[in-house]
């Protein structure tokens, strides 16, 4: 069992060093070699770990969307007010994307989605599509508790994803980025939260 825990940390020493260099260098420029270099491992073990660059890459990939799937976990699924709702749902998601993690993904994605299709399956299935989900799923329920079928506009949610993105992420990946201070974040989260609640209605009815 140990020999076991001891070669798992290992595989993810390399794919941890791995993550380091393709966020400094393109791709195809990072090696096996390099890579065994980098973890303080030799070639072979990176070999016996993960067989090639590509695997690697996909390895570094899925350990830095562990991470950010590791906070979608906490989202908060409940609330005692619409407003109150989705304003805490827009704080959390834009909390999740101050994360190192996500600009981390996001860069690799824009980066490097034309050769590496899991990056766009991923972004897809396992980060964008809770994101929207879970915002769909909170203004439901707040609906379904009161006996309201409450729904949002088309897109909404994928609008929300979106301008969340080009208020914490993208600029990110800008030289020269400067962490917004609380003020501008507060002032961001209730900007997209206010445009979330008017774009939702009661199904039958008019706005909520």
């Amino acid at each position: 069992m140990a020999r076991h825990i001891d070669k798992a940390a290992r595989a993810d020493l390399a794919a941890d060093a791995a993550l380091a260099m393709f966020l400094e260098q393109p791709r195809e420029a990072v090696t096996i070699e390099a890579l065994a270099e980098r973890a303080g491992l030799t070639y072979w073990q990176v070999h016996r770990f993960h067989g090639n660059a590509g695997n690697l890459f996909r390895a570094a990939i899925a350990r830095l969307i562990q991470k950010v799937e590791s906070r979608l976990n906490s989202a908060p699924s409940d609330a005692l007010s619409m407003n109150e709702g989705i304003r805490r749902y827009t704080a959390f998601a834009a909390e999740v994307m101050q994360d190192e993690a996500y600009a981390q993904f996001v860069y690799l994605l824009i980066r490097d989605r034309h050769v590496e299709p899991m990056l766009e399956e991923a972004y897809d299935g396992r980060i964008a599509g809770p994101l929207r989900r879970g915002l769909e799923k909170l203004v439901r329920s707040f609906g379904l508790d009161r006996d309201m079928m409450i729904l949002l506009g088309a897109n909404s949610s994928w609008e929300f994803v979106k301008s969340l993105e080009a208020e914490f992420v993208l600029p990110r990946l800008l030289p020269g980025f400067v962490p917004p201070n609380p003020e501008t974040v507060n002032a961001a989260v209730r900007r997209i939260a206010d445009r979330v609640t008017t774009a939702s209605y009661v199904l039958g009815s008019q706005a909520a």
